[in-house]
This record gives structure tokens, C-alpha cells and sequence, in this order.
């Protein structure tokens, strides 16, 4: 489920129906010139690149994208782990969905843990 604003789930078991209001996550655009460092740890194509922390400070943090496969949930079950982290109140790193010129793939800000 992608997008913004609110959205309805719709699931089927057999005759039983379940209806939800869920809220939809914006894609956000990498640029293609965004690459800063290549990630090699990994499978999966990755790379290290800067997006402003606001528009007045001129602050920047380090992001990491990572390149969907697809057709294997890679991009969105990382969202959701992270959603579901915040609601049960556990640490977790921040994903975002994310699309580059190459393709899905889900970003993530550089975290510590702390």
C-alpha cells in the first residue's frame, strides 16, 4: 500500500470479509545523482547518500538505499517492521519507501541504536 493519506485494506477468508482503514506511506524519490558511498555488505544493491535535514538549516544526514528485488516484499516488509517497532514502543532503525532510477527499494537513516 503505497501513497498518502488514509487507504482501505480489504482481506478475504473465504465467505468472512475484513475491511480496515490503514495508512498509506509516501514514496520518496532518491535522486539519481544521490550515491555517495557503495554499500558492499549484502546481497542486495545499496548505496550511501545525503538528504537535507530540513530546508532552512542546510544540514544533511547520511541515508541508505537499498534495491527491492522483485516481486519479494523486500521494500515494504522493512516499512512495516518498523511501524510495527514504533507501535509496540521498541527500538528501530527508520525506513521509508523509497524509488530510484533503478527501481523500488526502501531508505534508511543511519541509526545507532541508542
Amino acid at each position: 500500500m503505497c501513497g498518502r493519506g488514509q487507504g482501505r485494506a480489504v482481506v478475504q477468508f473465504g465467505p468472512i470479509v475484513f475491511y480496515a482503514d490503514v495508512p498509506m506511506y509516501p514514496i520518496i524519490p532518491v535522486p539519481t545523482d544521490a550515491p555517495t558511498d557503495i554499500e558492499a555488505l549484502g546481497s542486495k544493491r545499496k548505496f550511501w547518500f545525503k538528504r537535507p535535514v530540513d530546508d532552512a538549516s542546510g544540514e544533511k544526514e547520511s541515508w541508505l538505499f537499498k534495491a527491492a528485488r522483485e516481486h519479494t516484499g523486500e521494500d515494504w516488509s522493512e516499512k512495516v517492521a518498523a511501524e510495527l517497532s514504533a507501535l509496540l514502543g521498541l527500538p528501530h532503525a527508520t525506513y521509508e519507501l523509497a524509488q530510484w532510477t533503478e527501481g523500488a527499494g526502501s531508505e534508511s537513516r543511519t541509526w545507532t541504536g541508542t
